[in-house]
């Protein structure tokens, strides 16, 4: 019953962290609270940086076919690790994002590629 519920919240943490859900500064109860921001430095200019911050940006994400394999080489933008050992990461080059998840021992897999798209512009006042 214990490895149940373990197995069920793995998947609900795969779950959610693969989706546009997922918010890097304050990823929710399914993750340890160390993962939360506790402070923040956001550069940006103009357009760039999205009205409403981090979680108005999940909005403009949009899942790409493109092979995030090759985002791998870049520096994590976030490397969250779980009490079993697990790795969510996140790799940004450009408009790209891949997630990834590695388990303790094993290979890295690219859970989803997202592309950020630009916001509407705000419709006439």
């Amino acid at each position: 019953k214990l490895l149940d519920e373990e197995r069920r919240v793995q998947d609900q943490r795969k779950s959610h962290f693969l989706s546009k859900e997922f918010v890097q500064a304050a990823p929710g109860p399914l993750f340890p609270h160390t993962w939360k921001d506790e402070f923040r430095i956001v550069f940006g200019r103009g357009s760039s940086v999205a009205k409403g911050g981090d979680k108005a940006r999940g909005q403009n994400l949009k899942v790409s076919d493109v092979d995030g394999v090759a985002l791998l080489k870049e520096k994590p933008s976030f490397d969250g690790k779980t009490e079993d050992g697990r790795h969510f990461r996140i790799y940004r080059r450009g408009a790209l994002e891949a997630r990834s998840i590695q388990l303790e021992g094993s290979e890295e897999e690219v859970g989803v590629v997202f592309e950020e798209c630009p916001a509407a512009p705000p419709g006439p006042q």
